[in-house]
């Protein structure tokens, strides 16, 4: 049944579409065989069509007066529990809000917009390894960290997966603050501290490549807020341009470094630092 609240607000809406020949109850009638009770009632639908090969997304139906935009029923929908896949980027034409399911991320895997900034290759031991495609941030002597952590902030919300466990690692608010003011950033210099600045064009490649993980307690009290059930600690495995006086790449420099994963009181997994970066030779 749906709510009179929505009858009104249907109502408010539907003065665009009435004239002297057809008015609200027919109008609503017309409405009522063109879409279900559950769109009615909240102003979007889930549709399947071409845009996304086939998988559903939302679509808002601005004529039922809730929804004004996709993007706005997109909220609506997580609002009702319905959840989106927010941490990838569809090329131009096929952007949408698609629904997060295994099946959605199989269909949508061809119309992923890939990273310009670093893409995912095998090593010739077998190991797979983030290659970083230019640098970012440089300075012979002082790295613009301010910079970095501004960068960072646009992974804030997000959520990526480990090829090998599965296991997904969310980017919370407090992420870019403690990588460009931890302990360790301190003490990274010259090299490494290039590395550990350029690393942020690559959140998502690293956290999907990362391998190795072991778990270890947490045992500073400090941080029971932040990892009440402990940590994780994983390999990755990158490289990073060199390049001539003119910018034009030279060759690459291997690294390896290890990622800092929180798991917070509910058990959900959090990026926290990346760490103990060493050039390779």
């Amino acid at each position: 049944m749906i709510s009179e609240h929505r009858i009104n607000e249907i109502y408010k809406a539907s003065k665009p579409f009435l004239d002297d020949e057809r008015d609200f109850d027919e109008y609503f009638e017309e409405l009522k065989t063109g879409y279900t009770e559950d769109e009615l009632e909240k102003g979007y639908a889930i549709v399947s069509d071409k845009k996304g090969h086939g998988a559903t997304r939302i679509k808002v139906i601005p004529e039922l007066g809730r929804c004004s935009s996709d993007k706005d029923a997109m909220i609506c929908a997580k609002h009702d529990g319905i959840k989106i896949i927010e941490d990838l980027v569809f090329v131009k034409h096929h952007r949408a809000f698609y629904i997060d399911t295994p099946e959605n991320r199989t269909i949508l895997e061809p119309l992923v917009q890939n990273n310009p900034a670093a893409k995912i290759v095998i090593s010739d031991d077998g190991r797979k390894t983030v290659e970083i495609q230019s640098i970012k941030f440089s300075g012979k002597r002082k790295i613009d960290w301010e910079g970095v952590e501004q960068y960072l902030k646009q992974y804030i919300g997000k959520y990526y997966t480990i090829d090998e466990t599965d296991d997904i690692v969310y980017i919370g608010s407090d992420f870019p603050d403690e990588y460009t003011h931890s302990n360790y950033k301190k003490t990274a210099f010259g090299t490494i501290g290039k590395a550990k600045a350029n690393l942020s064009q690559a959140i998502p490649e690293l956290i999907k490549t990362v391998d190795n993980l072991c778990f270890r307690q947490n045992y500073k009290s400090k941080n029971e807020n932040k990892a009440m059930n402990g940590w994780y600690y994983g390999t990755i495995h990158f490289t990073l341009p060199t390049t001539d006086d003119k910018g034009s790449i030279t060759g690459r420099n291997k690294f390896r470094g290890r990622m800092v994963i929180r798991c917070d009181t509910n058990n959900k997994l959090y990026l926290y630092d990346i760490i103990d970066i060493k050039k390779e030779t």
